[in-house]
C-alpha cells in the first residue's frame, strides 16, 4: 500500500470536524439541572393544583395534563407528590452519572466512527492500488535514453562509405 499525505491530512481535518460536531451535539443533549428542576416545579404545582382541588371538593379543570383529568383519590394524589419529590432527588443526584453516560457514548461513536472511515479508505487505496499499471524496468534490449544509438551494430556506419 502506498501513503497519501494529502488523504490522511483530510482524514484528520474530517476527524477533528466531527469531533468537534460530536462536542456541540453532546452538550445539547446532556440534561441540564435547571431544566430538572423546572421540569420539577411545574409538575409539584399541577399535581399540588388537582390535590387543593379534590380537598375542596370542586369539579377539577379540564386540561390536557394527565394529571388534572385523572380520578386520582387525595390518599394516590399525595403519594405522587412525594413519589416526585424523590424521583427529582435522585435524579439530581444521577445527574453526573447520565453525563458521563452520554460523553461516553459520543465519543465512542466518534472513535468507531473516524476509525471505520480510516479503514475503509486504507482499503479502497488498496484495492486500486491492485488496478493500477506497475511501472516496468527497462530491459537490456531496449536502448536506454543516455545511450546513443549509433552503439547500436546495425546503426553503426562506416565514414568511407559517406
Amino acid at each position: 500500500m502506498t501513503y497519501a499525505p494529502g488523504w490522511f491530512r483530510l482524514w484528520i481535518l474530517l476527524s477533528v470536524l466531527f469531533g468537534f460536531i460530536a462536542i456541540f451535539y453532546s452538550a445539547s443533549l446532556t440534561p441540564k439541572e435547571k431544566t430538572i428542576t423546572a421540569m420539577h416545579l411545574a409538575m409539584l404545582d399541577t399535581l399540588s393544583l388537582q390535590l387543593k382541588k379534590k380537598q375542596q371538593s370542586a369539579e377539577v379543570p379540564t386540561s390536557n395534563s394527565p394529571y388534572l383529568n385523572s380520578k386520582l383519590s387525595i390518599t394516590e394524589l399525595e403519594q405522587a407528590i412525594e413519589n416526585e419529590k424523590k424521583s427529582f432527588e435522585q435524579r439530581i443526584v444521577d445527574l453526573p452519572t447520565e453525563r458521563n453516560n452520554i460523553y461516553f457514548n459520543i465519543a465512542t461513536v466518534w472513535i468507531i466512527g473516524i476509525t471505520s472511515i480510516f479503514i475503509i479508505g486504507r482499503l479502497s487505496g488498496w484495492v486500486w492500488s491492485g488496478f493500477s499499471s506497475k511501472k516496468q524496468e527497462p530491459t537490456s534490449s531496449t536502448t536506454k535514453s543516455h545511450e546513443s544509438p549509433t552503439t547500436n551494430p546495425l546503426f553503426q556506419t562506416d565514414k568511407n562509405q559517406l
